[in-house]
């Protein structure tokens, strides 16, 4: 209460130091008061340029006043929408209303905008004032307008700006330089004389605050002008001057705006923000109704970041349970919390039974955590458990054969085998311990000097279902219930509309900084699921179709300077997952770079598509490898021999009916199975070595399905640095000259429809659990392509 109080007086000092500064300049300027077309902002937008509603800055409700001798001369009010605007202007001789529309092709790059004015009781058809302005670069900003008056009267005015001190981005907006020029002309005598009417300077000695003046050679004379933003509130005074005893005209204009600002309230008051996240943080969501879906992660890591770059921001409190959809992810959100703490942040957490996975990767990164009296922390190990059918299967006669390259393989075990092989536990056994160890360093860094034991032992002594204990171990802070949590850091009440130090919901503030826009930009294809022979759909499994046709377009697209593929698979049928693998060819053939980020699950089908990137990133967390082929065949004769039906297959050759799960499978087909399997295997080995550089002796040793995880990967060459998405486009970023750079999503599949959206909502059948995963499972051999060989692992999940 104390910090919104201070606040609530500093608004109110701020409007009597405005209303000092009125009275006594007797406020005033002329008509002719010349606007910089390429400065189009404030309640005169529409008159200026309308072409600036197309940089989307000045959203909200302006007006001013224009005075001379502390008479009213004229009063306008303008309303600005994303692109429509509307004014009225108010002068004793009449009164006049503007509609303008504008918008921009690429915000900041070029927008056009039409403006049409009327005078109230006069016929004709008014005035029309088209405009164009673009901010091509962060130093530079261009304006044009022409102004149809009456009497074929053409008014043409040009303008320029300058931002001497871009190229340091802590002084970009301190200073601003600018000159506008017009000429009239008519129809008929295109003659004119260009009358050079403005030229300025701007300084903003701190955020939110400016003076700046300007020199206007057709009235000769010199007027300063001051602003000051407070939040969503701006007022501007404004004076001719002409020498120190006739000040007596000038301008107050005011401006509302629809979003908050960059203020010295905020870069000297300490915010304390919660940061709105879905409950369940995942690559690319499906879709829900109307086709709305949750914020992906990219879209969070980019909300938190900003918080990092936002300097008013002091307090960053996470107050509900946060869920990854993999170990991959929660590790890149530790990563981005990283930042935030990097630039000086404070995080606090209230968890209540958080995974082992979200606990540690809010102890990497908390100031404090709290839970509440009933909370515990279910910090177990990690662990990798498998149901097993075949003995079950086996008394309903159905079977499946499983030919692999390797015991290592073990994609279809659980239906093939009936326990674990000794490779697979092996293989993961050495997954886990490495994972564990993961966590552990990252606790270990996060709680340094507080826990009362190793971070090993602590984990491996999980679970804590005693809060208290937890406290006493040095695992949280402090034990306290949400409420008080909340209210200790002052969001426990709605704040002061203009306090901004505490907050539920966090809203960017608007910055001025010209042009978002760059000559360079990244796609960043999204691809998670089955790879599957077909088109595919983003909302459920996208298919070869659908990926190549982004990569190919992104590939081909002129604008696009270099591609970042997400990747999310355990892979797939093998034809697609060679024809993806060529598109990334076709387009390192046109030396545009590609690189590949590997979320929770990377391999076998999405390695073969990865292996060929110029640079390949897994997170610590990430699963991948599984260099292997596997081919598997269903075999329900048996269940059709207990049930009394007779299976008969007319056929031209002898492999007609091979791979059908109604005919005996025999050695002769397995024999033709082996051989699809060991030749898509060889396929599968000179892939790699190729793309990899790794000769394919060596790569045998690390293949046959072994499942690596970053560190290993990176040992033995299979990736090129442990890392996420983020750091993935960084080093695109910097492959590509830094600078200001795009990215632009390109999800891959179709969306779903009407038809898919109705058949989610049709009952399905409920199995049994081991038909239920049968099913999945052949459904899955049907898709990615009946009976042929898959470049397939294992559908692990990490911690």
């Amino acid at each position: 209460m104390g910090t919104m109080k201070k606040n609530f007086r500093r608004l109110l000092s701020l409007l009597i130091l405005s209303s000092a500064l009125i009275f006594p300049l007797n406020a005033q300027t002329t008509p002719d008061r010349p606007l910089n077309p390429a400065l189009p902002e404030g309640p005169e937008l529409l008159a200026t340029n309308p072409a600036g509603m197309g940089f989307v800055a000045q959203e909200g409700l302006g007006l001013y006043g224009i005075y001379k001798n502390r008479d009213l001369q004229s009063a306008h009010v303008e309303v600005i929408s994303r692109f429509m605007g509307y004014n009225y202007h108010w002068t004793p001789a009449g009164m006049t209303y503007t509609l303008g529309y504008g918008g921009g092709w690429d915000p900041n790059l070029l927008s056009a905008g039409i403006s049409w004015t009327k005078i109230v009781g006069q016929n004709g058809p008014g005035r029309y004032l088209l405009g164009l302005a673009s901010r091509p670069f962060s130093f530079v900003s261009l304006g044009a307008t022409v102004d149809f008056r009456d009497n074929d009267l053409i008014r043409s005015r040009g303008g320029i700006a300058l931002r001497p001190l871009a190229f340091s981005p802590s002084f970009d907006r301190v200073l601003t330089l600018d000159a506008a020029a017009q000429v009239d002309w008519r129809w008929g005598d295109p003659q004119g004389t260009v009358l050079f009417d403005r030229l300025g300077a701007t300084l903003r000695p701190m955020p939110g605050f400016s003076v700046s003046g300007y020199w206007n050679q057709n009235m000769n004379s010199f007027s300063v002008e001051t602003a000051l933003w407070a939040e969503t509130v701006k007022v501007e005074v404004l004076a001719p001057v002409e020498n120190i005893d006739t000040i007596s005209t000038g301008q107050v204009s005011g401006w509302i705006s629809f979003r908050p600002r960059e203020t010295v309230f905020r870069a000297s008051s300490p915010a304390v923000v919660s940061p709105t996240l879905p409950d369940l943080i995942s690559e690319w969501p499906q879709a829900g109704w109307f086709g709305i879906r949750e914020p992906n992660w990219r879209t969070v890591q980019e909300d938190l970041l900003r918080l990092a770059e936002d300097s008013s921001v002091k307090t960053v409190v996470f107050h509900k349970p946060v869920q990854f959809a993999s170990g991959a992810l929660a590790w890149e959100f530790g990563k981005t919390l990283q930042v935030l703490k990097a630039r000086g942040k404070k995080i606090h957490w209230y968890l209540e039974q958080p995974t082992l996975a979200s606990y540690v990767m809010a102890a990497w990164t908390a100031d404090e955590i709290v839970l509440p009296p009933a909370g515990s922390l279910i910090l177990t190990g990690l662990g990798n458990q498998q149901l097993y059918w075949k003995d079950f299967l086996a008394t309903w006669g159905i079977k499946f054969h499983n030919i692999k390259v390797s015991p290592h393989k073990a994609a279809y075990d659980t239906l093939s085998e009936s326990g674990r092989s000794p490779e697979d536990r092996e293989t993961w056994l050495g997954l886990l311990k490495e994972w564990q160890q993961v966590l552990s360093q990252v606790l270990a860094e996060g709680r340094q000097d507080k826990l009362k034991d190793t971070a090993e032992n602590l984990i491996a002594k999980g679970p804590f279902w005693d809060a208290k204990n937890a406290q006493d171990l040095g695992l949280i802070d402090r034990v306290a219930y949400k409420d008080e949590f909340m209210e200790a850091l002052g969001l426990g009440t709605s704040p002061f509309p203009f306090d901004q130090n505490t907050s539920l919901t966090y809203e960017k503030p608007y910055v001025d900084r010209w042009s978002g826009h760059s000559f360079k930009k990244i796609g960043l294809v999204w691809f998670s699921g089955d790879i599957t022979p077909d088109q595919g759909n983003r909302e459920f499994t996208p298919g070869v179709v659908s990926l190549a046709a982004a990569l190919r377009s992104a590939g081909e697209d002129t604008t696009i300077d270099g591609i970042v593929l997400r990747l999310d698979t355990g892979g797939g049928a093998m034809l697609a997952s060679d024809l993806i693998a060529r598109e990334i060819t076709l387009i390192k053939k046109k030396n545009k770079p590609l690189f590949v980020s590997m979320a929770g699950v990377a391999g076998s089908g999405g390695y073969y598509i990865a292996a060929v990137a110029d640079r390949i990133f897994a997170t610590p967390l990430t699963l991948t490898g599984s260099i292997g082929v596997v081919s598997l065949v269903p075999d329900f004769t048996g269940l059709l021999e207990k049930q009394k039906i007779n299976a008969d297959l007319v056929a031209s050759s002898p492999n007609a009916g091979l791979g059908s799960p109604f005919l005996p499978f025999n050695s002769d087909s397995e024999a033709v199975f082996r051989s699809g399997v060991d030749g898509a295997y060889s396929m599968f080995l000179n892939h790699v070595s190729t793309a990899r550089n790794i000769s394919v002796a060596d790569l045998k040793s690390l293949a046959g399905g072994r499942l690596w995880s970053a560190e290993g990967a990176m040992k033995n060459k299979l990736i090129d640095q442990v890392g996420g998405l983020k750091d993935a486009l960084d080093a695109m970023r910097e492959k590509l000259g830094n600078g200001e750079i795009e990215i632009m999503d390109i999800p891959t599949g179709t969306s779903g429809g009407l038809g898919q959206l109705l058949g989610g909502l049709l009952p399905r059948a409920v199995l049994p659990a081991p038909f239920d995963e049968a099913a999945e499972y052949y459904s899955r051999v049907e898709v990615l392509g009946t009976s042929a060989p898959l470049y397939w692992m294992d559908g692990a999940v990490g911690p």
